[in-house]
């Protein structure tokens, strides 16, 4: 299999996964601190992906690193985990699970600007009409606009998020697309800067929680399957997919949100929604076309 298209299985394999934390973040979101929740999601991720780590490092397929390519993975641990991951939970607790997703739909927009301007990676016009798809399908599943104060300010929150993760995908890309860091060494150094990070404000913020068996159930699974596992195998993708290309991809994250949303919390859709959600879907693909 060549390894564009394994690139490709591997970033929608992962965009499931993160759908479904979707589902067990509402649930667990219940009892647990939003800050406190990820900081320990991503931090016994790390753990888990410390030994890996450490045998990439053994085996020497870590070469010296620059202090430049030590600032961007400190950079993309604040960018792509503390920030973007931080609003995200929080946000959660303020919006409807959807909303939240469609919201940072917007990713891809931004990601494409931001990919053009700061990695020389021009998309080609039919991945322009796919990314303008998503905005016109974006605006479509909100309308009528509105929102209480309370949602505002969870809009806000995502928004922040938003562009905290346009600019990890941009870091993370540039260090993936050289081939010179392997991706358990990426994902883990930037996780424990964004887990350390998201860990200690919590703590100061909010506090530590009493956890249930059934609380600690949750964030194991996605500590390890969702996240150690996922977040590797994502920058395993970006080796080969262009900035923009996995940023669409991931937006996929909506239609199996909805659908696990359906099935798991009982939130449905109305049907500007869903027509929304389906044009936004068709830039996806239209994105993919020009380059599979």
């Amino acid at each position: 299999m060549p390894p564009r298209i394994k690139a490709i299985l591997a970033a929608f394999l992962v965009t499931f996964l993160w759908a479904t934390s979707w589902v067990l973040i509402r649930l667990g979101l219940k009892d647990i601190p939003p800050l406190i929740f990820a900081g320990l999601r991503y931090m016994i991720a790390t753990i888990i992906l410390i030994p890996f780590c450490i045998r990439t490092i053994l085996s020497k397929r870590v070469k010296v690193i620059t202090g430049t390519q030590w600032f961007k993975l400190i950079a993309l641990g604040l960018t792509f985990y503390f920030i973007a991951q931080g609003a995200q939970y929080i946000g959660l607790q303020r919006l409807p699970t959807m909303t939240v997703s469609m919201l940072l739909n917007i990713i891809s927009i931004v990601v494409a600007f931001m990919g053009l301007m700061l990695l020389s990676e021009k998309p080609t016009m039919l991945q322009w009409i796919g990314v303008l798809l998503n905005f016109v399908g974006l605006n479509m599943f909100f309308l009528p606009y509105s929102f209480s104060n309370y949602q505002v300010i969870g809009i806000i929150i995502v928004l922040i998020g938003m562009l905290g993760g346009s600019t990890g995908m941009i870091i993370g890309r540039d260090l993936n697309r050289k081939h010179d860091i392997p991706p358990v060494f990426i994902t883990c150094v930037s996780m424990l800067v964004g887990s350390s990070c998201l860990l200690i404000t919590g703590l100061i913020v909010e506090g530590f929680p009493r956890l249930s068996l059934l609380n600690m159930l949750y964030i194991l699974w996605m500590a390890g399957i969702n996240t150690a596992l996922g977040f590797t195998l994502w920058n395993f993708s970006l080796r080969e997919l262009k900035a923009v290309e996995s940023s669409v991809i991931n937006s996929t994250i909506n239609i199996f949100i909805a659908l696990l949303t359906w099935i798991f919390l009982g939130e449905t859709l109305m049907l500007n929604e869903i027509i929304g959600m389906l044009i936004a879907g068709v830039g996806i693909i239209l994105v993919q076309i020009r380059t599979i």
